[in-house]
């Protein structure tokens, strides 16, 4: 029987396929987390033989269960394309796939999930071409695929950690074990990126920031806080223009079918989208209710 290849030689021969298909669509596309960190921020531990004595240094691959991608904006569209040509299917969607609506999932049936996404969070709208400018290449999949720099791979770990809940690795990695040199040069490259206040949330400082419009979005995800009342009220508070706020509103009160049918495996009716909806406005009815019963009345 032939043995299952490991999650982590999946994913690097994912990220593999996928570069070709970046390739086959003019794509500019930058390989993100999971196999493509840089092996000088990865953890290591000695191996010792049974008498104890040493033998090896090994390397721990990052943890992750899919594909990442960051794709220059104005190239997404075509690399989907093309993607849908080889077999890869649209999961969700970037505006509902998560408060920062920043990327999207895709599926293929042999290799599994990847996401696609269009910017980073914490990262200005321009960010892809100072992260391109400055991009090194690794093999993964023995296909030769574009990073960023070790500088700016830290700095994105450190983002992804601070979306990630409390005591994240990603954030020893990126910048416990780092030198005063290599954390200068993060800091310097989150602010020419306008990415501060999410470094901030990762490394402890966020509080320099409460009078960020998306100061309560970083420390909702930061402090890994369970309550959708509050993840929406951030959405609100970092949405700064009339069409962003619509778009939050939008989210609200319509449950997106595509994260439905990727929680039941199947394209869901408009009762199972009706039911998902009522059960939304359920659930933050009844926490408000509660709230206020535990504040005296105050939201």
């Amino acid at each position: 029987m032939t043995k299952e290849p490991s999650l982590h030689v999946r994913l690097r021969l994912t990220h593999g396929v996928l570069q070709r298909i970046a390739d086959k669509a003019g794509a500019d596309v930058l390989h993100v987390k999971g196999p493509a960190v840089a092996r000088e921020l990865l953890d290591t531990r000695d191996i010792h033989d049974a008498e104890g004595s040493f033998e090896r240094t090994e390397t721990i691959h990052r943890n992750s269960s899919d594909a990442d991608l960051l794709i220059r904006p104005e190239h997404v569209h075509r690399f989907l394309d093309e993607a849908s040509r080889h077999g890869w299917i649209r999961k969700t969607s970037f505006s509902t796939s998560s408060a920062f609506g920043h990327a999207m999932n895709i599926f293929h049936p042999t290799l599994g999930n990847a996401d696609v996404h269009r910017r980073f969070p914490g990262l200005a709208p321009e960010a892809f071409d100072e992260l391109w400018r400055a991009r090194t290449s690794t093999d993964l999949g023995h296909v030769p695929c574009p990073t960023p720099s070790v500088t700016a791979q830290r700095l994105l770990l450190l983002l992804h950690s601070a979306r990630s809940g409390p005591h994240h690795p990603d954030t020893g990695r990126a910048w416990d074990r780092a030198s005063v040199d290599e954390r200068a040069g993060v800091l310097a490259l989150a602010r020419h990126l306008g990415a501060e206040i999410g470094v901030a949330a990762a490394v402890g400082d966020l509080e320099a920031f409460r009078d960020h419009p998306e100061y309560l979005l970083w420390k909702h995800f930061r402090d890994g806080n369970p309550s959708r009342l509050d993840e929406w009220r951030a959405r609100w508070r970092a949405a700064t223009t009339v069409g962003k706020k619509a778009a939050v509103v939008q989210g609200l009160l319509f449950f997106d079918p595509s994260l439905l049918e990727a929680e039941l495996g199947h394209a869901p009716s408009h009762r199972e989208v009706a039911q998902r909806t009522l059960l939304r406005w359920r659930r933050l009815i009844g926490e408000l209710a509660a709230r206020r019963t535990s504040t005296g009345g105050r939201a």
